[in-house]
């Protein structure tokens, strides 16, 4: 007695990796082996599907149906195996940048950052510090946070508060007296100063002793 048994096909998914794109995304391929020459698979399909970073399983569906070069259904004589594949959506590169911010001393400090990469309405939680200090100078602002947030992967990058000169006005208020007398005190009045500060100053006016005008100057560091 002799037995032809059924020729076994096999039926392999893809498996594919992509980053998050705010969507679902879905892979549909799939190889087919030891199927004999000249027939031809159809009936079977296969995806997997996902939307949020993870993995996710591919999965078969339908009846295989099998036809050789003349369209005739051979399929009595094979049985399937499938083996799935699947999905990998991995973390989305997001980057939160500190806005560099300059500001005149004694002025209010507004911190804000930019972030790059996000789909849709998607967002990212952080926290903006700044290096303490109120004087002129330069600050750093760090921008800090979560490493892994949702379908993210952040990244965090610094910036700079640069305190700047704040305006003075020094203006001499006018002053007279009569031929041969002793010069009155000169004076002048400031205007921008913040509080209690105080800025060093001398007033003092062109020489001259005769009848006339002559200019009253402040001078400073």
């Amino acid at each position: 007695q002799f037995e032809i048994v059924k020729r076994t096909f096999t039926i392999t998914g893809d498996t594919h990796s992509h980053t998050y794109n705010g969507g679902t995304q879905t892979i549909t391929g799939t190889s087919v082996t030891n199927l004999l020459d000249g027939h031809t698979l159809s009936g079977i399909s296969y995806s997997a599907s996902g939307a949020d970073v993870g993995t996710y399983p591919g999965t078969f569906s339908g009846s295989f149906k099998v036809t050789d070069a003349l369209g005739n259904d051979v399929s009595s004589n094979y049985s399937l195996e499938t083996i799935p594949g699947k999905l990998t959506i991995e973390y989305k590169s997001v980057r939160v940048t500190a806005n560099d911010l300059t500001v005149a001393y004694g002025d209010a400090v507004s911190l804000s950052a930019k972030v790059e990469g996000t789909f849709n309405s998607d967002t990212v939680s952080f926290d903006l510090i700044r290096e303490s200090g109120d004087n002129v100078g330069t600050y750093a602002i760090t921008p800090s946070g979560a490493t892994t947030q949702g379908n993210y992967l952040v990244s965090y990058v610094k910036g700079t508060l640069t305190i700047d000169y704040r305006d003075v006005t020094i203006t001499t208020l006018n002053g007279s007296k009569t031929y041969g007398d002793i010069d009155p005190a000169l004076s002048a009045s400031v205007s921008g100063l913040l509080g209690s500060d105080v800025v060093d100053y001398s007033v003092d006016r062109i020489a001259g002793g005769a009848v006339g005008t002559y200019s009253i100057i402040a001078t400073g560091e």
